[in-house]
């Protein structure tokens, strides 16, 4: 049974992925990193894009397809 990751279509994608999934986490850092120097007023807004820069990271985590162990057993 094959993956779609086990052509190079599968590698770009997988490299897809990864690049949306790296702007993601990079997102939600500085937005948590903003958030101690801003006043109280502001953080609330500020905690809730957080939250959905984590909602939009997790959406990208669970489209990704399924990817083989690197450890495979059988060998």
């Amino acid at each position: 049974m094959s993956s779609p990751l086990d052509s190079g279509a599968g590698t770009e994608l997988f490299a897809s992925y990864d690049s949306d999934f790296q702007l993601a986490y990079s997102e939600i850092t500085q937005k948590l990193d903003d958030i101690p120097n801003l006043t109280t007023e502001q953080q609330k807004p500020a905690i809730k894009a957080a939250e959905r820069a984590v909602e939009e990271a997790y959406e990208i985590v669970s489209r990704k397809p399924e990817v083989a162990s690197p450890i495979n057993p059988s060998l």
